[in-house]
């Protein structure tokens, strides 16, 4: 038979033993809730970084078309290029009206420059590797036209004139332009020529002395025939005739 003191003895070494283990298993719980919370916090972090990350990220055609749309009125002479990989357009911004062009695969436009107030348009050419600022009536009959080159957005020619009634006409390899340029002495004579992008350099395929009107070219087809029309003594238009382009 135990004696009493030893009972006391051990039940209190049993009741030490079992607030052992409850301690432990408080401090077991007490590491799982921080685990969990550290790991919640990571995911919330990462998930901002992501976020943050996305916004950054490229952008595609639609999504590039999407923000322009977006934006109302404050943007227009929207053009894209033949192969979607680039858009041209003017945006009204707080103090004036600039040119921009966005990039696909870009999060954002690059400013090209401030706008005339006569801009009217763009034209790229079939490559896309080039485009047309219209800048609009610098003089009486001209528009003057900036040639860009689409990768480094540098001007390539700021100083092209063609009459107003005519925009310029893109070879079919992007390598020329036809369009119809007066005589400055104010003569009435007119040309129809061919601009060289490569060099800058033009080649005159028709002259009218004492015209009614300018030529109007109308189309470049890929075997070389350019169509034109021009003006009669009646003030009507032509149907419309053809010349081949020079060979190079």
């Amino acid at each position: 038979m135990m004696n009493y003191g030893k009972a006391v003895f051990l039940g209190a070494l049993m009741l030490s033993l079992l607030g052992g283990c409850t301690g432990a298993g408080s401090a077991a719980e007490t590491d799982l809730t921080t685990a969990t919370e550290i790991s919640s916090t990571t995911e919330s972090a990462s998930s901002q970084t992501d976020t943050s990350s996305s916004s950054a990220q490229s952008m595609s055609q639609s999504e590039i078309q999407s923000s322009l749309d977006a934006e109302g009125n404050k943007v227009y002479d929207v053009t894209w290029s033949p192969d979607n990989a680039a858009v041209v357009f003017i945006r009204q911004d707080t103090e004036a009206s600039n040119i921009y062009v966005w990039k696909t695969g870009e999060s954002a436009a690059a400013l090209l420059y401030a706008a005339e107030d006569t801009t009217s348009g763009f034209l790229w050419s079939p490559d896309s590797n080039y485009f047309l600022v219209d800048v609009g009536h610098m003089g009486p009959g001209t528009i003057t036209i900036t040639l860009i080159d689409a990768d480094s957005l540098k001007e390539v020619d700021s100083n092209i004139t063609t009459s107003s009634v005519s925009p310029p006409v893109w070879s079919p390899d992007s390598q020329s332009l036809a369009l119809s340029v007066e005589a400055e002495d104010g003569s009435g004579t007119v040309y129809l020529i061919v601009y060289s992008v490569q060099t800058g350099s033009s080649a005159t395929l028709l002259e009218q002395t004492n015209a009614y009107g300018p030529f109007a070219v109308t189309s470049w087809d890929a075997d070389g025939t350019i169509s034109y029309t021009e003006v009669t003594a009646t003030g009507d238009r032509t149907t419309a005739k053809t010349i081949q382009a020079p060979t190079t």
